[in-house]
């Protein structure tokens, strides 16, 4: 019987349970970032923050097409929001304003702005050289909207500014809904992604599940920034709580409820660097271009 009991224990031996890798515990702990385990540093150094910048103004637009948007841009304020898993933010008047367009040459960017036709246009690219006029060429690819000549008069726009280029992210815009308690829902028209080595294409609901848990940014129509992380994305929808906001009622207090609002917003999300995230972008552009 001992011999039987002896053949059963070792015939049904515990599968290895993979180890953690070692962090230095007294500086960091082992955390979710994005959908995959790290170590992160609870006290991390100013240099090991990623920022990524949304920055919004009035851009006078020479034109649009599906691969050039000409134009500049005059700054009125910013914001940088770091990367996941942490929850730094550097408020409107800490971001320098970069009106001068030559700041932005050869760094990957996305513009957006509404066209004279009423549309929403988002170009993703880099800015390849900035004329005698002042006004930027962004090459790259048209996400959204249409061909157009010269706008009549500036217009609302945003720049958002990619920060690295080996990775994924995303832009958007459409409809948010801000509870008062803190979470936020945007009803998309549009979702894209984009890296900053100039590759495009718009995700399926399954690709852009790679999303959750990943910082985003939100500038509304009315001029606020809200930042948040994803707990749910696909390719009408995205929601999540937030953890800044320059809008008066995101939260309630004990003098106040807060508020709810409706409004037109785009969207930023930062980049995912995970080796399985650039693998399944790659499958997905090999899905679009088959």
């Amino acid at each position: 019987m001992m011999l039987l009991s002896a053949t059963l224990v070792s015939g049904f031996a515990p599968t290895p349970v993979p180890c953690e890798p070692v962090c230095d515990w007294s500086t960091h702990d082992y955390k979710l970032v994005g959908k995959e385990m790290a170590c992160v540093a609870r006290d991390p150094d100013a240099d090991e923050y990623l920022f990524y910048t949304m920055e919004v103004g009035m851009c006078t637009v020479k034109s649009g097409n599906t691969t050039h948007a000409v134009f500049d841009i005059d700054v009125i304020n910013g914001i940088s929001f770091a990367n996941a898993p942490y929850e730094k933010v550097l408020m409107p008047s800490e971001t320098a304003l970069l009106s001068n367009m030559s700041n932005y040459v050869d760094k990957a960017v996305v513009l957006s702005y509404v066209g004279g036709d009423g549309k929403v246009h988002v170009h993703a690219g880099k800015l390849a050289d900035v004329g005698a006029d002042g006004h930027g060429k962004l090459v790259g690819k048209r996400l959204f909207g249409g061909d157009h000549g010269a706008l009549d008069e500036p217009v609302d726009c945003a720049i958002d500014e990619v920060a690295a280029v080996n990775g994924i992210s995303g832009v958007g815009y459409g409809m948010c809904t801000f509870d008062g308690e803190g979470r936020v829902e945007l009803a998309a028209d549009g979702l894209g992604a984009f890296t900053g080595a100039a590759a495009f294409l718009t995700l399926n609901a399954t690709d852009l599940s790679m999303f959750e848990g990943i910082n985003a940014a939100v500038y509304t129509m009315s001029g606020d920034y809200e930042v948040f992380k994803i707990s749910q994305i696909n390719k009408t929808y995205v929601a999540g709580v937030s953890y800044f906001s320059t809008r008066a009622g995101a939260w309630p207090t004990d003098f106040s409820p807060g508020k709810k609002v409706v409004e037109p917003c785009s969207i930023f999300i930062d980049f995912l660097f995970v080796i399985g995230a650039i693998v399944n972008l790659a499958r997905a552009i090999g899905r679009h271009a088959g």
